[in-house]
């Protein structure tokens, strides 16, 4: 929903793994990780 790809990972799926490309632009990177925090505050 906010536009980012996760996929949970491990035995228990309790691990999320954040599919980014290596050549991923500095501002990109920032952005989707704003927007990662973002969610993980909602969750809080």
């Amino acid at each position: 929903d906010a536009g980012l790809l996760l996929m949970p990972s491990g035995k228990s799926r309790h691990i999320i793994r954040l599919l980014i490309p290596l050549t991923i632009e500095p501002d990109v990177l920032h952005e989707g990780l704003d927007i990662f925090e973002r969610c993980l505050a909602a969750l809080a």
